[in-house]
């Protein structure tokens, strides 16, 4: 028999592996790998170019989120060590990230919004291969040449067969510890020229209906733990600190009570925080012993939050910071995990208070639990 005259040959590929794919993410036995112990330093450039300058990087149905003159790109050099799966060696890694990218699926017309990682080199093989197969990501192999001649400075050149087609160097850099995630590098608004920006956030100040005037000096009073500093008939000043007011409430027979029903626009809640968890714990049971009670614990990663509604529905949150520093809590933000839950994990008040009041590690109960995608309370 012989074969038609448009007939073209297929080129058969034999598998890899048979069995698990050993590689970063699975071992031999089908198990996942332990990387408590891989090592990592990274330096990135985050850079304002013309959108027209990357629009031909992106694949057919892209997008940008925003379009216009420009759009936003990483550059991010890394070193991997000690890594199990390569019995302790490590490898180099150069990535490229187009951010504020867009795709409407097809289907079923949802639109799916991130960084687009158009190109990854890496220095060893058997990430490429690996990171191929089981991730998709568009990975080369290239020589990436790592210099650190400083603590503060990071450099990288990489070439392939003797031609170099990037240099990467950057100085002065601060060190930070937790990982970033480069979906949320790029900045959510056009930069603007720097401004003078207050020293503080000094008071704020309610309208209510004249119905409600006492309930509200009532409720803040219990709920703060405040004192009046003026009243009059119309008028109330209270504090809680060394401020002369931090809130104010005002009787005004214009206002009108919150609808029942919809969601008004407007102030959605204001925040308190407290220094330890032992003293937000000391305050849910004051509050309690008053009948006030939170209609909404949750943990958020970046704090562990109690919600309270005063009597016109206003909201209040009492919260811990769950790091010790802000820019720990901003590296939180911009990981993974709070992109994909950055609403948080709610949790039983006395639960809580039982486990500060039995000498729990504040770290563990700090911690946010995994439970995957939620972005509504």
């Amino acid at each position: 028999m012989s074969a038609p005259r448009n007939f073209i040959p297929m080129h058969h590929r034999m598998p890899i592996v048979f069995g698990p794919f050993p590689g970063p993410r699975q071992a031999f036995d089908g198990g996942a790998r332990d990387g408590s112990k891989t090592s990592n330093v990274e330096a990135f450039i985050t850079l304002t170019v013309p959108q027209s300058s990357i629009v031909d990087l992106l694949p057919p149905g892209f997008r940008f989120q925003r379009p216009g003159d420009h759009g936003y790109i990483t550059v991010a050099a890394k070193r991997l060590d000690n890594l199990q799966w390569l019995g302790g060696r490590g490898y180099n890694l150069l990535s490229v990230y187009v951010h504020g990218i867009e795709y409407t699926a097809p289907e079923d017309g949802k639109v799916y919004q991130g960084t687009y990682l158009p190109v990854l080199w890496e220095s060893m093989a058997d990430p490429i291969i690996s990171g191929r197969e089981e991730l998709g990501y568009p990975k080369l192999f290239a020589n990436l040449d790592i210099a650190r001649p400083t603590e503060e400075s990071y450099s990288m050149k990489a070439s392939w067969e003797g031609s170099q087609f990037a240099d990467f160097s950057v100085g002065g850099l601060p060190r930070i510890s937790t990982p970033v995630s480069f979906s949320a590098v790029m900045p959510s608004r056009p930069e603007t020229s720097k401004r003078l920006s207050p020293e503080a956030l000094c008071h704020i100040v309610l309208r209510t209906t004249p119905d409600n005037f006492d309930r509200m000096i009532d409720y803040y009073l219990i709920v703060l733990g405040g004192t009046v500093s003026h009243e009059s008939h119309r008028l109330c000043f209270m504090t809680y600190d060394h401020e002369h007011h931090r809130i104010a409430v005002i009787k005004d027979p214009n206002a009108c009570p919150r609808p029942e029903t919809g969601m008004q626009a407007g102030l959605h809640h204001t925040a308190f925080g407290f220094p330890t968890l032992q003293d937000l714990a000391t305050s849910y049971e004051e509050k309690k012993a008053a009948g006030i009670v939170p209609d909404w614990c949750v943990n958020h990663g970046i704090s562990t939050s109690m919600y309270y509604q005063d009597p016109d529905g206003n909201g209040i949150e009492f919260q811990v910071d769950n790091f010790d520093s802000a820019s720990e809590a901003v590296a939180f933000m911009e990981s993974d995990a709070f992109a994909e839950n950055p609403v948080g994990v709610d949790f039983d008040p006395d639960e809580f208070v039982r486990r500060v009041r039995g000498g729990e590690d504040e770290r563990l109960i700090k911690a946010r639990p995994n439970i995957g995608p939620r972005d509504r309370r």
